[in-house]
């Protein structure tokens, strides 16, 4: 590959590309016509972005080509048992404070208080419940 080609590379690049401009395009394809290194380079180009295609393209069903997409990500658990263990955590925690003979009016103060503070400060979920365990042990 000549000096020549090495200035003339980026220019046919962009007309492989099909982003060069009409005085660009004429210019890569006299060169391309004259020069065997750079129809080799070229060649090259086209089969790894032809290698590239295949990659992320598959046959559908009915015989088009679409883009193959990931299938999307089943979630760990869903919004529904995430909700129902809450409920069931917190009724859990209640009827304890309760039977400990905790009213339901401090109950439901210590638990405001409990999430304000909890918000309040950015702390490890190790720190609530060593807070939630000194609230409790309190009460109790």
């Amino acid at each position: 590959m000549t000096e020549e080609c090495q200035k003339l590379l980026p220019l046919i690049h962009d007309w492989v590309e099909g982003t060069a401009d009409e005085e660009t395009a004429f210019i890569a394809q006299q060169h391309l016509r004259q020069c065997f290194s750079c129809q080799q380079v070229v060649r090259e180009w086209e089969s790894i972005a032809e290698e590239i295609r295949a990659a992320f393209l598959v046959t559908a069903s009915h015989g088009e080509k679409g883009i193959w997409r990931l299938p999307k990500p089943e979630p760990l658990l869903s919004w529904r048992v995430l909700g129902i263990s809450g409920l069931l955590t917190t009724s859990l925690m209640g009827a304890t404070l309760l039977w400990q003979g905790t009213s339901l009016t401090d109950l439901l103060r210590l638990l405001v208080q409990w999430i304000l503070g909890t918000a309040q400060w950015m702390i490890f979920p190790v720190q609530w419940v060593q807070r939630f365990w000194d609230i409790f042990s309190h009460w109790a």
